[in-house]
């Protein structure tokens, strides 16, 4: 099963599929990719935020 065959078997969209489901308009990409910036600094941020909690509740 080819890397592509098992992304969509395991219910992953495929890097081509996403990239056809893109707008054509420059404005609509920037503010997608600002929405994503943003939604990946909360992302990470709360990873801290889970991993100093865990780090702390192993150490009680």
């Amino acid at each position: 099963m080819s890397r592509a065959e098992k992304a969509k078997a395991d219910g992953f969209p495929t890097r081509a599929s996403l990239e056809r489901g893109l707008p054509d308009d420059v404005d609509e990409l920037k503010r997608l990719a600002a929405d994503l910036m943003v939604q990946r600094a909360v992302l990470e941020r709360e990873l801290e935020l889970v991993k100093k909690t865990w780090a702390s509740s192993r150490d009680n």
